[in-house]
């Protein structure tokens, strides 16, 4: 959307920053899990290595969501431990897109939940203020990961959004 800023008729953005914050982040597990989840998930960015990603899972994880994450929720999902080993030691703190965001031309939707460890409610407002297009930004209460914890709210505000700007 930064690179080509006049195509998109909307953007809605869903657990996601366009930077990411090491101590956020960091913060956040602390936050869900005390210092035993903090620590487990410094050592999973710091050195992705299977051993630390299987100790991410085990500990980690349940925090990605307040209810249960069903088995099913991963089912379509493709783990390639190499393709995330690199993102987390080479890419996920190193980009900014905060000071490009201004360039979108379109209305932009961004959904924010007050208990994602990884995907901060201070992280989207800090991009949600960067727009300078309409943009809302929605949060959800006791929610971690929309697809779980609030379906039936983000899909409504997705549908307004879309027959808004259709």
């Amino acid at each position: 959307a930064v690179t080509y800023p006049g195509h998109a008729r909307g953007l809605i953005l869903v657990d996601t920053e366009a930077k990411f914050s090491r101590k956020r982040l960091l913060e956040g597990y602390e936050k869900l899990g005390g210092t035993q989840a903090r620590a487990i998930a410094q050592a999973c960015f710091d050195n992705p290595t299977a051993e630390n990603f299987v100790r991410y899972a085990e500990r980690c994880r349940q925090y990605e969501a307040i209810g249960e994450i069903p088995d099913s929720f991963f089912k379509y999902c493709i783990m390639k431990g190499e393709v995330t080993a690199h993102y987390f030691s080479n890419e996920i703190f190193s980009f900014d897109y905060i000071p490009r965001l201004n360039r979108v031309a379109s209305p932009v939707l961004v959904l924010a939940s007050t208990e994602n460890p990884v995907h901060s409610l201070e992280s989207a407002k800090e991009m949600a203020d960067a727009f300078e297009s309409p943009c809302d930004l929605r949060t959800y209460v006791n929610c971690a990961k929309f697809a779980i914890d609030a379906v039936e709210p983000a899909c409504n505000d997705i549908s307004q959004f879309i027959h808004n700007y259709a």
